[in-house]
C-alpha cells in the first residue's frame, strides 16, 4: 500500500452522501430529518483502510493508470483553458461545448485517490491546471471556455450555444453551462477537503455567486438541461454554510416543468413526477439532488415522488446487472420491461448516478434493499465499464454482444472515464454507516475501519474473500464493554430475492439460511429491513462470523420482458455471470441448457487475477450433449480482447422440428462480410420464429454501417458446416425498421463448390412469392446441392438489410413452409363469415403463431397465442377472402375466413 495522506482525517461525508439515494415508502430511519441532515451517516472512506484483493487493486489502478491516462487524453481540454486564459491562441480544441467538465471530474478523482496514493507530483500537476482554470475565468465569475473562446474547429455544434454573445441562452437544453459548474463545485470541495488548498474553491465560489446573481425567482427563471448543479450547490453549501447555494439548488428543482420535455425531466414539476423518464443520467442526478435538498431544507415533499420513481425503476426498468437506461436514441428510459440485451445502453454514468440514488435512500430509510441494488451495480453494471488495466472503457454496457464490440481508449464525449475514476476510490465509504448507537455493515470487504459511535470511537475489522466466498469475519476492538448494535446486512440473494422490485426470480428457492456466530456460538437472529440486528455489550476482540452459502443459481425474468423469454441468467452471490466466446470456441449461441443442467463453480487464480468461474453443462440444438460452457463474471468481460458474449442463456426447448431442417451445431458456424456492432450474425439460426419485423426475439442480424458502406453493393451471410450437407430449400425472414434497414432489392442463394473453390448461384425451381415479402418467411425450393458452405447474397440500393431467421432444409419439402402439415381438424375458426370479430381455437399444445394473408398473398396480421385467440375484423382489413396459417411446434394448420 502506498503512503496514506494523514491530513485526510477530515470526514468527507459530503461525497459519501453524494453516492446514493432512493427513498422507499415508510417512515425514514432513526429520528427523521431533524438537524437538517440524513438520519443515517456514512462512515467516510478516509476512516477506512482496505486490505482486500478485489477493490484495493482497482483503486490503485485508478491512481497509477486511469488518472494519468485521463490527463493525457484530455490535453485538448486543458488547451481550451489555456486559450481562454490568453496563454495560447486558437479556436476551441475539442468537439463538445461542455468539455470543461472532464477536467473537473479528473481533479475530483485525483482528490479521492490521494488517500491511498499520496502523490506530490500529481498534486503539483493539478495545482498548475487550477491556476490556468482561474486565469480562464471571466472577471464576473463566468467560466465556460467554449463561449469565452468563441471560435471553433470544423464540425463543432455551435448551434448548441445559441447566440454566442448571450450566456445561458440554451442552458435548459444543451449548452450545459450549469452542468459544468456542478462538476466544478464538486471538484472544488473535494480538492479542498483532500489538500486544504482553497485555490479551486475560490474559483467555484466566484462562479456560484454569479449563478446566484443570475438565476432565481424574478431573475432568469430557467433550469439546467443536464442536472448535477443541484448536487454541487448542496455540497458547496455544506462546506461553506452559505444558504444562498442551498436556496439556489432548491430553485433549480422547483422551476422545472411543466412545458419542458421528458428527455430532461422538465415535462412536469418535480413534485408531480412519479415515473423515471428520459435521459437516465440526468434523471438519477436530479433524484439525488432532490434527496439532498429534501434533507437540507427539512422538506419531505420531495420524497413522495422519489418513492414512486424508485419503485418504477426497480419494478420494470432495471437490468439484472443493475444497469438502467435501455435505449440509445435518448440514452435513457423507455417503457416498462423494454430491456433488450443486444442493444442495451446502460451508460456508465447512469450506473454511477443510480449508486448515488440508492445510497441516499438508504441514508433516509435504513432499508437494505437500496444497498442490495447498489451492490448489484457495483459488482456488475459499474465494473463492466472499465478494464482491469484501467485504460480501456465501455460507454454503454450491453448484456449481449458480437465479436466486433470492444472497449475504447477514450471517447469524443468522455464523461464516463473520469466519472469511473472518481467513483472507485470512494467505494470504501459505502461499507459502513451509523445512526445513534447503531452501526450498519453494508458491504463485505476486507478492511479496518475507525468508527465514531455516539461519544466513543471503536475499530471494526472485516476479513473476507467476498464476492468469491460468503464467509465474513468481523472483529470489534475498543468496544469497552459498552452496549451498541451492529446491523449486518443479509443480502437479498441469500433470501431468494434476485433484486428488489421482483422482475427477476431464482428458478428454485434455496433453503440455506445465512448463519451468524458470535465468538463461535450460533446466534438466533431476527432481521429488520434486511439487517440482522445484534445488540449487546461488546468486549474487545469480540468476533462475529457471517456465513452465506454461495452457489450458482438460475435466474429467470418476468415474462413481460420478451427479450428474456425462454432464457435464463446465472448468478452466484452478488455476481451475474456471462458466457464469453474466448472460453467457449465462439459458438456460445448454439448452446442450449436443460432446466436441470449441472452447474459447478471453481476459483481460477490464473484467470484475470483470480476469479470464480462457473461450468455449465450444455445441450446442442438437436438435443445431444454439448461441451461444458465456462461462465465468467459479467463485470470482467472483454478483458481478453473482443469476443461475443451472452448474459441470458437459452433454454433447451424440445420441439418437433422437421427432420429436413439443418441445425447449426457446435462444430458449425455462421459468418458474414459485415454485421453492425449492435446486431449479431448468430441470431439468424436461433430458431426463434418471429411474427413481424419488430419481433426480434433473442437477437437479429443487420449490416448497417455509419458510412453506408453496405449500401449499393452485394453483401452476404453464410453457413459453414463441419461436413457436407445436401440442401434443397430455404426460408428467409427479413426485417425492416423504417430507418436504416429495409428489405433487399435483390437476393439469391449460392453454394460453395470445393473443386472450383468458388460459389455458384442457385436457380430456384419454386418461390412462395416472386417479390421479397416483409413480415413473413420468404421460401424457395431448388435442385438439391451438396456442400459444406451455403451463402445468402443480398443487395440494397438505398438501405442496409436485416435478417431475423434463415433456415435451410436438406430436401425438397412438399410443404412450402418447411413444416410438418397438421391435421385440418386441429383448428376451428368461428363465426365464419366474420361479423365484428372471429375466434381461432387450436387443439395442439404450445406457443402458436397465427398469420392472416389477403388475396394478394400479403400478410396483414400476425400474432402469438396459445389455444385460443380472438381477432377484431378491423385488424384485418376490408371485404374479401383471407387465408389463415397457424404454426405450432413446427406443425402447420390452414384455414380461410370470409369478411362480407
Amino acid at each position: 500500500m502506498k503512503p496514506i495522506l494523514l491530513v485526510l482525517l477530515v470526514a468527507l461525508v459530503n461525497f459519501n452522501l453524494l453516492i446514493s439515494q432512493d427513498p422507499h415508502p415508510g417512515t425514514p430511519a432513526g429520528k427523521g430529518m431533524q438537524g437538517n441532515d440524513y438520519p443515517i451517516v456514512p462512515v467516510p472512506y478516509t476512516s477506512i483502510v482496505l486490505a482486500d484483493s478485489f477493490w484495493l487493486p482497482r483503486i490503485n489502478t485508478v491512481h497509477d493508470v486511469t488518472i494519468p491516462h485521463s490527463l493525457q487524453q484530455s490535453a485538448d481540454k486543458i488547451m481550451n483553458f489555456r486559450i481562454a486564459a490568453g496563454i495560447e491562441s486558437g479556436p476551441f480544441q475539442s468537439y463538445f461545448p461542455f468539455d470543461d467538465t472532464d477536467i473537473y471530474k479528473t481533479i475530483e478523482a485525483v482528490s479521492y485517490s490521494l488517500y491511498y496514493n499520496y502523490d506530490e507530483d500529481l498534486i503539483g500537476t493539478v495545482d498548475s491546471i487550477i491556476t490556468i482554470i482561474g486565469m480562464a475565468q471571466e472577471t464576473d465569475g463566468y467560466l465556460y471556455t467554449s463561449r469565452t473562446i468563441g471560435s471553433f474547429l470544423p464540425g463543432f455544434p455551435v448551434d448548441w450555444l445559441g447566440d454566442l454573445g448571450t450566456r445561458w441562452m440554451t442552458v435548459h437544453l444543451i449548452s450545459h453551462e450549469l452542468y459544468n459548474l456542478g462538476h466544478l463545485f464538486e471538484a472544488a470541495c473535494a480538492w479542498y477537503e483532500a489538500t486544504g488548498n482553497d485555490n479551486l474553491l475560490t474559483i467555484a465560489i466566484k462562479a456560484a455567486d454569479l449563478v446566484d446573481e443570475t438565476f432565481g425567482w424574478g431573475k432568469l427563471e430557467s433550469y439546467p438541461g443536464h442536472q448535477i448543479v443541484e448536487i454541487g450547490l448542496v455540497r458547496l453549501y455544506r462546506l461553506t454554510g452559505d444558504t444562498r447555494y442551498l436556496d439556489l439548488a432548491r430553485f433549480f428543482l422547483d422551476v422545472r416543468g411543466p412545458g419542458g420535455d421528458e428527455y430532461s425531466q422538465s415535462h412536469l414539476p418535480v413534485l408531480e413526477q412519479t415515473e423515471a423518464v428520459g435521459h437516465s443520467v440526468r434523471a438519477v442526478y436530479m433524484y439525488a439532488g432532490m434527496a439532498d435538498v429534501a434533507v437540507q431544507t427539512d422538506n419531505p415533499s420531495y420524497l413522495t415522488p422519489l418513492n414512486h420513481i424508485w419503485e418504477d425503476i426497480s419494478t420494470g426498468k432495471t437490468y439484472v446487472t443493475g444497469g438502467i437506461g435501455s435505449a440509445a436514441y435518448n440514452e435513457g428510459f423507455t417503457t416498462d420491461f423494454d430491456l433488450p440485451n443486444l442493444t442495451s445502453y446502460c451508460e456508465n454514468c447512469s450506473s454511477i448516478g443510480n449508486i448515488f440514488f440508492n445510497h441516499r435512500l438508504f441514508l433516509l430509510y435504513g432499508d437494505s434493499k437500496y444497498i442490495d441494488m447498489m451492490e448489484r451495480i457495483l459488482y456488475n453494471g459499474l465494473l463492466s465499464g472499465i478494464s482491469l488495466s484501467g485504460d480501456r472503457f465501455f460507454y454503454s454496457n450491453r448484456l449481449e454482444a458480437n465479436s466486433s464490440v470492444n472497449r475504447s481508449t477514450w471517447f469524443t464525449c468522455a464523461c464516463c472515464p473520469p466519472n469511473l475514476a472518481k467513483t472507485l476510490p470512494v467505494v470504501p465509504g459505502l461499507i459502513y454507516a451509523t445512526t445513534g448507537d447503531s452501526i450498519y455493515v453494508n458491504l463485505f470487504i476486507t478492511d479496518t475501519a475507525l468508527i465514531q459511535v455516539e461519544n466513543r470511537q471503536l475499530t471494526l475489522i472485516q476479513d473476507t474473500r467476498y464476492p468469491w466466498d460468503g464467509k465474513v469475519d468481523i472483529s470489534v476492538n475498543n468496544g469497552g464493554g459498552e452496549e451498541f448494535a451492529l446491523l449486518i446486512r443479509i443480502p437479498g440473494w441469500t433470501r431468494n430475492e434476485v433484486l428488489p422490485g421482483g422482475i427477476y426470480s431464482f428458478a428454485d428457492d434455496s433453503e440455506a439460511k445465512p448463519v451468524i456466530e458470535v465468538n463461535g456460538e450460533p446466534l438466533d437472529y431476527e432481521t429488520q429491513k434486511g439487517y440482522a440486528v445484534i445488540r449487546r455489550n461488546w468486549a474487545d476482540g469480540d468476533r462475529i462470523t457471517l456465513d452465506m452459502t454461495m452457489e450458482p443459481r438460475r435466474v429467470e425474468a418476468d415474462d413481460r420482458i420478451i427479450f428474456d423469454r425462454f432464457r435464463f441468467a446465472v448468478q452466484r452471490g452478488p455476481i451475474v455471470y456471462c458466457a464469453e466466446a474466448v472460453d467457449n470456441d465462439d459458438n456460445i449461441r448454439t448452446r442450449r441448457y436443460s432446466p436441470d443442467a449441472a452447474m459447478i463453480s471453481a476459483y481460477e487464480p490464473s484467470v484475470m487475477g483470480g476469479i470464480e468461474i462457473v461450468k455449465l453443462a450444455s445441450t446442442q440444438l438437436d438435443g445431444t450433449p454439448g461441451d461444458d460452457v465456462t461462465l465468467i463474471p459479467y463485470g470482467l468481460w472483454n478483458n481478453r480482447g473482443p469476443a461475443s458474449m451472452l448474459v441470458w442463456l437459452m433454454d433447451y426447448l424440445p420441439a418437433s422440428y422437421p427432420d429436413s431442417l439443418i441445425l447449426i451445431l457446435d462444430d458449425d458456424n455462421a459468418v458474414t462480410n459485415h454485421v453492425s456492432e449492435w446486431e449479431d450474425i448468430n441470431g439468424i439460426f436461433d430458431l426463434y420464429n418471429p411474427v413481424s419485423s419488430s419481433d426480434k426475439g433473442y437477437s437479429a442480424f443487420g449490416n448497417w454501417m455509419y458510412d453506408g458502406g453496405t449500401v449499393g453493393t452485394w453483401n452476404w451471410v453464410q453457413y459453414n458446416f463441419s461436413e457436407e450437407k445436401t440442401i434443397g430449400s430455404s426460408e428467409v425472414y427479413w426485417w425492416r425498421d423504417g430507418a436504416g434497414i429495409n428489405l433487399p432489392d435483390s437476393s439469391f442463394i449460392s453454394w460453395y463448390d470445393e473443386s472450383g473453390d468458388s460459389f455458384i448461384k442457385i436457380e430456384s425451381t419454386l418461390k412462395w412469392d416472386e417479390n421479397i415479402l416483409p413480415d413473413a418467411y420468404n421460401k424457395e425450393v431448388f435442385t438439391p446441392v451438396k456442400t459444406a458452405k451455403i451463402r445468402l447474397n443480398f443487395f440494397g440500393k438505398t438501405m442496409a438489410q436485416g435478417i431475423l431467421e434463415w433456415k435451410v432444409y436438406s430436401t425438397n419439402s412438399s410443404s412450402p413452409v418447411g413444416l410438418i402439415p397438421g391435421d385440418g381438424a386441429g383448428i376451428r375458426i368461428y363465426p365464419n363469415p366474420v361479423p365484428d370479430r372471429f375466434t381461432v381455437d387450436l387443439d395442439w399444445p404450445g406457443d402458436a403463431i397465427i398469420t392472416v394473408i389477403n388475396s394478394s398473398g400479403q400478410p396483414v396480421y400476425s400474432n402469438r397465442f396459445s389455444n385460443r385467440i380472438t381477432i377484431d375484423r378491423s385488424d384485418i382489413g376490408g371485404r374479401g377472402i383471407y387465408h389463415i396459417t397457424v404454426t405450432v411446434n413446427n406443425r402447420l394448420f390452414k384455414g380461410k375466413i370470409i369478411i362480407p
